[in-house]
């Protein structure tokens, strides 16, 4: 029989492998390029922030032409802002700035902390427990949500994960920097607002009279920190960069996302899991019911959330929930685990052995599920917006202008030109303005904007001609226009 001391090295020995494993998975996996919205609005922060800035320099003025904003920017009192919370891109800032690249390696390193951040807390959880909490964290690595978020270029594991550690931090006994990550992650994600909801009664719970002061005093202090970014570059503490989405938000939604979210959580997250986790809210685990409103807290806000919902990584919004899904899981687990250990009817060492071999089933079932998402387990995630825009800057005349809606970031970053976003009806202004003026102006258009209201009103106001595909195959149809000349001398604008 093994010493104790000796399966502890063993263990952690195994452990220390698995990550460097799973680090070495996500840094393979992770987005190397950059484009639509999202991803490059983002990297493009970080990149402003790196050098100290949060506008972006356009050749034309802003003020006049807002539509020179390319998609995740938009004009405020004459600059180009980004959209996104700060947070996000100032942990990509800070890894380019100690060397160039690493801007796209934030999130497989916050992706293997998330697996230790997800150990620690069963740990602690479930009374130093190290077998569930190794068990349930190597979940968490493969669940391809956490995937997902550890190799795109997205906030969603980030918001988790800050989320995460404020709670993990509390239950040390970590005051300050619980309540400094807690106010990070709204900086992040601002939506993370919704689990301090749920969270702040904890920590008034947890904590006694002069420490709940002490928490209050540094999430306020660096939460004003946030507040101040968002006056200086959006014109109001309380304003985030968000357009106003109020038209986002219906109860005309609520049912339909019910059922996509629900369907989707109990097919990715696993029928057993969920099973896990309603047994620990039945033996009334320690924190369970915070567990649960945790998760609610996000599923019911986007459940009145208008989205797409016709692809898999949709549930990526609820992901800041989903850690607490785990842990009522690992509470589960180690529940019926105790109780087998505790009776003497049939051998417990083969049953323990069957319900771990079960749930690592579960795992498994991640990994097929991950590799049947074709958007998840590539190389390439991307790289379409790098290798098209490449093509169209070969294929237009020197000082040319695009109008275009996802490329309009990638054109900026890896060819050099200078973009306008079509979907913006100012456009209309600026193509007259730079055909008055000799410019070479040019489209391409991407097959889901065919219908777009902005690009129609451009076909039927100018001459276009089509010049080439510069797509890359048969399902990547982008086509390059060249706007001629205006067809009358009054523009047509269309009514919004």
């Amino acid at each position: 029989m093994l010493s104790k001391k000796i399966r502890n090295i063993a263990f952690y020995t195994a452990a220390a492998a698995a990550l460097i494993a799973i680090f070495y998975i996500y840094a393979t996996f992770s987005q190397q390029y950059v484009g639509g919205s999202d991803w490059y609005g983002y990297y493009q922060q970080a990149l402003l922030l790196k050098n100290g800035h949060v506008a972006l320099e356009t050749a034309l003025p802003a003020s006049k032409y807002p539509a020179i904003a390319p998609l995740s920017f938009y004009a405020v009192n004459g600059k180009v802002v980004g959209q996104y919370p700060p947070g996000f891109p100032l942990l990509m800032a800070a890894a380019g700035s100690a060397f160039a690249g690493l801007e796209f390696y934030v999130n497989p390193a916050l992706g293997v902390l998330s697996v230790i951040l997800m150990f620690l807390t069963i740990f602690s959880l479930t009374g130093n427990d190290k077998w569930t909490a190794g068990l349930f964290a190597l979940l968490w690595a493969f669940f391809p949500l956490t995937v997902y978020g550890s190799t795109y270029v997205m906030s969603d594991l980030p918001a988790a994960f800050f989320i995460l550690l404020a709670f993990y931090l509390l239950k040390i006994k970590k005051t300050i920097p619980s309540a400094l990550a807690l106010a990070f992650s709204l900086a992040v994600r601002p939506t993370n607002v919704l689990f301090c909801a749920v969270f702040l009664p904890l920590v008034y719970k947890e904590l006694n009279v002069k420490q709940r002061w002490q928490y209050g005093s540094w999430f306020g202090a660096a939460g004003s920190l946030y507040a101040i970014y968002n006056w200086l570059v959006y014109g109001a503490p309380w304003k985030t960069g968000y357009l106003d989405l109020s038209n986002n938000l219906s109860t005309s939604f609520f049912a339909r996302n019910l059922g996509f979210y629900s369907g989707e959580t109990l097919l990715q997250f696993t029928p057993l899991l969920a099973l896990l986790a309603l047994i620990a809210l039945w033996k009334k685990e320690k924190h369970a019911l915070f567990f649960a409103a945790w998760f609610l807290a996000f599923l019911i806000f986007y459940c009145f959330w208008a989205s797409f919902f016709d692809i898999w990584w949709w549930l990526r919004f609820l992901l800041p929930g989903f850690p607490a899904l785990f842990l009522l899981a690992a509470l589960g687990f180690k529940r019926i685990l105790t109780a087998i250990r505790l009776q003497n009817r049939f051998p417990k060492q083969a049953v323990s052995i069957l319900l771990v071999a079960t749930v690592l089933f579960a795992g498994i079932f991640f990994i097929y599920r991950g590799i049947r998402y074709s958007e998840l387990w590539t190389k390439d995630k991307g790289k379409l917006f790098y290798v098209i825009s490449k093509k169209v800057a070969k294929k237009i005349a020197p000082g040319g202008m695009v109008g275009c809606c996802e490329f309009s970031g990638p054109l900026r970053i890896y060819a050099n030109i200078e973009s306008f976003g079509f979907f913006h009806m100012n456009s209309l202004f600026l193509i007259s303005d730079m055909l008055k003026e000799g410019k070479p102006v040019y489209l391409v258009v991407e097959p889901w904007q065919k219908k777009n209201l902005g690009l129609k009103a451009i076909f039927k106001n100018f001459r276009v001609r089509k010049i080439t595909d510069v797509g890359i195959d048969a399902w990547t149809e982008f086509y390059l226009y060249r706007v001629l000349a205006q067809k009358q001398q009054v523009l047509d604008i269309p009514p919004l």
